[in-house]
């Protein structure tokens, strides 16, 4: 499942190998995260947001939002497991995912999120996922790492790197984890920085848009 990782260790040469991804084992239990909008508004709605500018960009949006009860060891603070895309118990508190995603760009491990919540850039990332997923059915590709594999191959083309890895460390540490994590980490850059964002998210996005935007 493609997670977003909220801390990391130490990273040596090629592919980052901490990060948040999820297992199915490490989901304890997942509620409708809309049912919950009463009490946790201002999360719900940034999610909510997200999910708007994607549809009309795209056309394309998930099946639902959830709320999901992780293992404790779980570093998770989303996930995208194929349909939905879900947010960390733990983290459904706009100042307490704010500090954490803060401290994460601080060292590199996240792109900023410039004028946008910390909410909004990790359910653009989780969304990222699912643009991928949507890029492969176009290209007839299946599994989200070969549709991954596919746009950043392209993605790169545009750019002046040698390889993948070496384009994702400009975008983030969690980008190198792997093509996927990648593409969601640029398409959190360039939906919260916009044309400000890092040339290599934004190279990646250009290959989403070329798939996916409507016309």
């Amino acid at each position: 499942m493609g997670g977003r990782g909220s801390s990391s260790t130490s990273a040596g040469e090629g592919r980052y190998s901490g990060g948040g991804g999820v297992k199915p084992g490490d989901i304890l239990d997942t509620r409708d995260m809309v049912s919950e909008r009463g009490a946790k508004t201002a999360e719900v709605d940034a999610v909510l947001t997200v999910s708007r500018s994607m549809f009309n960009r795209y056309g394309e949006s998930v099946s639902q939002f959830l709320i999901a009860d992780l293992k404790p060891s779980s570093q998770a603070i989303a996930y995208y497991d194929g349909e939905n895309i879900a947010m960390n118990s733990r983290f459904m508190d706009m100042a307490k995912l704010d500090s954490a995603y803060k401290a994460c760009v601080d060292i590199g491990f996240h792109p900023s999120n410039g004028s946008k919540s910390a909410a909004e850039a990790v359910s653009a990332h989780e969304f990222g996922h699912q643009l991928t997923d949507a890029v492969g059915r176009k290209l007839g590709i299946i599994g989200i790492d070969s549709a991954a594999t596919a746009i950043v191959n392209e993605a790169r083309k545009s750019t002046s790197h040698k390889g993948v890895v070496q384009m994702a460390s400009k975008i983030s540490r969690y980008a190198t984890a792997s093509n996927a994590e990648a593409i969601a980490e640029a398409v959190s850059d360039v939906y919260c920085n916009g044309n400000k964002a890092k040339r290599e998210s934004q190279a990646i996005v250009k290959v989403i848009d070329k798939y996916l935007l409507k016309q």
